[in-house]
Formats: C-alpha cells, structure tokens, sequence
C-alpha cells in the first residue's frame, strides 16, 4: 500500500498560487493536470474581478470538478453579475444555504466541456 504523501505528489504534480488584484490574476504556476475540486474564499469585491477568476478557473478546474466558494455579500449588483458571469462562462450555479445572511455559498460545475476549453459562447 502507497503512502497518502506519494499519492497525492504524483496525484498534483505541481503547486499552483494565484493572487487576485484590482481584477487580474498576477501569478499563477505552471501545472500538468486539473484539479477536480477547488475552493475559494472572498474572492470578488469588484465584478472585474469576475472574468480574470472565471479564466482560472478554465485552466485549473476539470471538466467533471467543482467549485466551491464562500462570498460575503457587500454588494448586491457585485453578487448579481457574479453569477450571471459564472452561468454565461458555462457553470451551473448553486446557492447553498447558511446560518448568516451576510455570507454565500456556492457550487459551481461545467455545464458543458467547450466553456472549460476556453469558449463562453461570447467573444
């Protein structure tokens, strides 16, 4: 029987970090392979933050992973266009409930494997 440690080193071949700022994804590793879950906290302050995340999210989500992401409502237009974002970009978009109204949830998966290679169906 393997070890978890070296499973999961030839599992994720690489680590990826990606830094969000006013929008833009400012650095992001190399890796070969997707990741079939990925979580994010507190993410988008502003919708221009939302394409930049959405093409992350085409290079490190697989086609059958998912997205989970906690997001503090400041802003109800901010919350709106995320999601809308999202579901234009090829994502099925799911609220989860939780304890405080302040706070959301979300799971997001590929509705179709064009929007993981890149094509929203929008130029």
């Amino acid at each position: 029987s393997s070890s978890p440690s070296s499973s999961s080193s030839s599992s994720l071949r690489a680590r990826v970090c990606v830094f969000m700022s006013q929008g833009k994804a400012l650095n992001s590793t190399s890796f070969d392979g997707k990741f079939k879950h990925v979580f994010g906290s507190d993410l988008i302050f502003h919708s221009s933050s939302i394409q930049p995340l959405i093409e992350v999210l085409r290079r490190v989500l697989a086609k059958d992973g998912e997205f989970i992401m906690s997001h503090k409502d400041r802003n109800a237009k901010v919350k709106t266009s995320m999601i809308s974002g999202f579901k234009a970009a090829g994502f099925a978009v799911a609220e989860m409930p939780t304890r405080h109204s302040a706070l959301s949830i979300f799971r997001m998966t590929w509705n179709d494997s064009e929007a993981v290679e890149g094509g929203s169906g929008k130029e």
